[in-house]
């Protein structure tokens, strides 16, 4: 397992990885296929405080909370380009490499994170954590695998598709 840069799909032409798993921002070029491996959409994260007696984020007041965000960069996400569309921007005091930093992130403070609601089910239960439904019309979140052409029919490349695929 490694972490992907800017030159996934050379790496896998090149056969030094058999499979990215990632967003579908990443858009295959050549060689590549990909694959969508589920349809989810987001919700916001919160500790068991937070917002205490709010059942629903509306826009105004998901941008006016402070959040958590995952990133690899500082370039504006789909969520603040999905405020802006109505006028709105948000206040991110924390930026997590993964959504693994989530949930403590967010248990130990008043800190709110957008997440795959299958992933925000987990952390749930594991952090009690509150998970509340977005008004913000949000795209859906539909990560992919990728994997070059010369592996179609390569049984082990076949093998290790059906199991990401399964999980």
């Amino acid at each position: 397992v490694v972490r992907t840069g800017t030159d996934t799909d050379e790496a896998l032409a090149a056969g030094r990885i058999d499979l990215v798993v990632g967003g579908p921002h990443e858009k295959p070029r050549g060689s590549v296929r990909a694959e969508t491996l589920l349809r989810d959409r987001f919700v916001a994260l919160i500790g068991g405080r937070t917002l205490h007696g709010v059942s629903r984020l509306g826009a105004a007041r998901y941008a006016a909370a402070t959040h958590v965000v995952v990133a690899r960069d500082e370039r504006p996400t789909f969520v603040d380009e999905a405020l802006r569309a109505h006028g709105l921007r948000r206040s991110i005091a924390l930026v997590v490499p993964d959504f693994a930093s989530i949930p403590d992130a967010v248990a130990s403070s008043e800190l709110v994170a957008t997440v795959p609601s299958q992933l925000a089910r987990r952390m749930a239960t594991r952090a009690r954590l509150r998970i509340l439904p977005l008004a913000l019309p949000l795209p859906a979140f539909e990560p992919r695998m990728y994997w070059h052409t010369r592996s179609d029919a390569d049984p082990a490349a076949t093998w290790l598709r059906g199991c990401v695929a399964t999980l």
